[in-house]
């Protein structure tokens, strides 16, 4: 009897421990947790500045690929303009030189957004147009906003199968939009592009 009884006692002690144990665990994986969010966290930060980063030297690449351009095709010489459609087929030029550079602000991150919500109102219209208008202004108003810049150039160069509105490229061109620039793309644009790609 006396050594069921003490039996008996040591339960509480050793649901005690164990409770102990498990706060501490929780107390450690939580740590754990909070120290790679923040590890993930910077992560992000440096890829962002990356990104933002090769977009502007897309942009400066593009620039002169426009100034190359245009000196090449007012030359005289025959042999520069041959020269210079061998160039252009090796970079594959997009002319994009209405690009501009900008110093941010939260004013113009506003204007950035309700451009780029107008460029997909422009998209899902097929109006290929003024989509390529719109975020184009939407990155000259913000640059490196979401991926504005990278789905202009990309209406930019398939534009010639984009401007019928009936052409069945249109669903192909959203998937690749949603699979290739949907980063920070907002919910409802993402929703509607992948009604129109099927």
């Amino acid at each position: 009897m006396n050594k069921s009884f003490g039996s008996l006692k040591i339960l509480p002690i050793l649901g005690i421990v164990l409770i102990l144990t498990g706060y501490f665990f929780l107390t450690y994986q939580t740590f754990k947790l909070k120290e790679r969010r923040n590890v993930l966290k910077k992560e992000n930060q440096e890829l962002e500045q990356l990104r933002i980063s090769k977009t502007a030297e897309i942009k400066k690449l593009d620039s002169i690929a426009g100034i190359q351009k245009k000196i090449i095709a007012e030359s005289a010489d025959p042999h520069t303009v041959q020269e210079g459609e061998i160039l252009q087929e090796k970079i594959q030029n997009i002319a994009t030189s209405h690009f501009t550079q900008n110093k941010n602000s939260e004013n113009s991150e506003e204007i950035a957004e309700r451009l780029e919500a107008e460029g997909y109102e422009y998209l899902y219209n097929r109006d290929v147009e003024n989509a390529i208008k719109n975020f184009t202004a939407s990155e000259n108003a913000f640059n490196g906003y979401h991926q504005v810049y990278e789905i202009s150039r990309f209406l930019k160069q398939n534009k010639a199968q984009l401007s019928d509105t009936k052409s069945e490229f249109w669903p192909a061109a959203y998937r690749q939009i949603l699979q290739n620039f949907s980063w920070k793309m907002p919910g409802g644009a993402k929703e509607k592009l992948q009604t129109l790609s099927k």
